[in-house]
């Protein structure tokens, strides 16, 4: 296998080179395999049939990359399942679909030795619309934008603790879906939609702040983009309440079910289940006295296994009010004593947990507990809400 050398682009897909990237670092986690791409690898990718699913043909050939971009490439796309049961990929390694959209943007520098003249996007039979803008937005961001490869991003958010959404999706990616989806008439799921918004309101990180991997910036960049999801959840919530990938119930369906495809959203928990888990052990005693709710279990965990002993056997419930009427109230009091510890009654038991709100999911609370109790979804919990903070 030929080796990385210093003055090569990372396999990171940063744009930098090697030595002034990812050089010492090859043993990160998301970096594994990445130090060495061989000419089989490659030529076993180019050899894969192309496929034309949904509407790739139509978009592709409706974009004139060079004038677009200014870079002559050729856009190919392969069969998703047959990429992904090649023999390239160690233990671990296997990318996955992402967010469920059923495809996949190939490292380039995995088909750069066999198909230079061509970037690679893995897709499936049922791929939508809104998922091939989101690959073409990617490659497109590649060749006439932030020039980042999204590879980058799951390192780069381990190194910095942000959230790999921030860095998957730079405001460059931004401006190319945005192009995409008023080019082509497409019809974007809810994550997307999320990222389009924050795309109009200047609020996606800039490929060049990302390629300068300065912590204190990004990190600084990444709070602002939470805080202004936060602030503004009510009127995302009107834009994508009814879209595809919405975690929250869409109207006249039961169709939505926790956790969905939707990154923007698990990320508040992604990024903070560690705090949560703590708070949720650590927080103070709890009124006795409270309001009573009867609330539907949308989703449990198994034990949250950790190597901190006070961690181990905890668990979690995602719970939204079982009776229509209460769907006001709970949302209410999530949005105003969210991280209250709270008891709850479920079969025969009494427990103690720590309930809090997830961002745009209205009316809906993440009750984190340690007990030996598993209610499975539909299961009715009775929780004691205080009333005072």
């Amino acid at each position: 296998m030929k080796k990385i050398g210093r003055n090569d682009p990372c396999p990171c897909g940063s744009g930098r080179k090697f030595k002034h990237c990812h050089l010492g670092k090859e043993d990160e986690p998301g970096l594994e395999g990445m130090a060495e791409f061989s000419p089989e690898m490659s030529r076993k990718i180019a050899n894969l049939p192309g496929v034309w699913y949904g509407r790739a043909r139509e978009m592709t050939e409706g974009l004139d990359i060079k004038k677009l971009t200014g870079v002559s490439a050729g856009i190919r796309f392969i069969d998703l399942r047959e990429y992904l049961g090649l023999d390239i990929f160690g233990p671990g390694q296997a990318p996955k679909k992402e967010g469920g959209r059923g495809s996949v943007f190939v490292n380039v520098l995995k088909t750069k030795t066999a198909d230079p003249d061509n970037l690679y996007v893995a897709i499936s039979p049922e791929i939508g619309e809104g998922a091939l803008a989101h690959q073409l937005a990617h490659v497109l961001d590649f060749l006439g934008g932030s020039r980042l490869m999204p590879g980058l991003a799951k390192p780069l958010s381990f190194d910095l603790g942000i959230p790999v959404e921030h860095v998957e999706h730079p405001h460059e990616f931004g401006y190319w879906l945005d192009y995409l989806r008023h080019r082509f008439n497409v019809q974007l799921d809810a994550d997307d939609t999320i990222i389009s918004y924050l795309y109009e309101h200047q609020m996606l990180i800039k490929g060049s702040d990302i390629e300068k991997q300065d912590k204190v910036i990004l990190k600084s960049k990444s709070d602002r983009i939470m805080r202004f999801l936060s602030e503004n959840s009510a009127q995302i919530d009107r834009l994508i309440r009814e879209l595809p990938g919405y975690i929250g119930s869409r109207v006249g369906s039961d169709s939505s079910l926790w956790p969905c495809q939707n990154h923007y959203l698990k990320l508040y928990i992604v990024a903070g289940l560690g705090t949560l888990l703590v708070l949720a052990l650590c927080s103070p005693g709890f009124c006795q006295d409270g309001m009573r709710l009867q609330c539907e279990v949308m989703e449990s965990s198994e034990v949250l296994g950790s190597s901190v002993a006070r961690l181990n056997g905890v668990r979690y419930i995602l719970l939204h009010h079982a009776n229509a009427a209460d769907r006001e109230t709970l949302s209410k009091w999530l949005k105003s004593h969210s991280g209250t510890e709270v008891r709850f009654s479920f079969g025969h038991g009494k427990y103690k947990g720590t309930l809090f709100r997830l961002a745009h999911c209205f009316g809906r609370g993440l009750l984190i507990y340690n007990a030996p109790v598993r209610p499975v979804k539909r299961d009715i919990v009775e929780v004691i809400l205080p009333l005072s903070p």
